[in-house]
């Protein structure tokens, strides 16, 4: 009997190194030839949240809504679009929290389906300028 549990935990821990040394090995293939981040550059870049914020005007159609939030969506950012508060204004603000930045941009959907924030326009068809803009705002 003694000699089973000996045999048994032993073919445990067999199994259990096998098992290491096979993930290692797998992780190792999956890395080999990617360079590793200087520690410096690990330090210098926060990472960046962007949110965004759409006002809709009370002639804003419920079309745009939904198509504006799937392009967002291409970027992988979600898009909240609300009606207008009291104090609510167009604005690109920044805020810092350790080693994490939040950016959050607020617009005003427009009734011809534009929208707009303080110093840019864009319509459904500018694509490209709108990957720039979230570029901009991600650096």
């Amino acid at each position: 009997m003694l000699n089973r549990r000996i045999i048994h935990r032993a073919s445990l821990w067999l199994l259990a190194l096998l098992t290491f040394i096979a993930s290692d090995s797998v992780v190792r293939a999956q890395f080999r030839g990617v360079k590793p981040v200087p520690d410096k550059a690990k330090k210098s870049a926060p990472k960046t949240s962007i949110s965004i914020d759409l006002l809709a005007d009370r002639f804003a159609s419920g079309i745009n809504s939904q198509r504006w939030g799937a392009e967002f969506r291409k970027y992988g950012i979600t898009v909240r679009i609300r009606q207008p508060l009291l104090d609510d204004k167009p604005e690109v603000t920044e805020r810092m929290r350790g080693r994490l930045r939040f950016v959050k941009a607020v617009g005003t959907l427009k009734r011809d389906g534009s929208i707009q924030f303080p110093d840019r326009t864009f319509r459904l068809s500018d694509s490209a300028k709108i990957k720039e803009w979230l570029t901009e705002l991600t650096v």
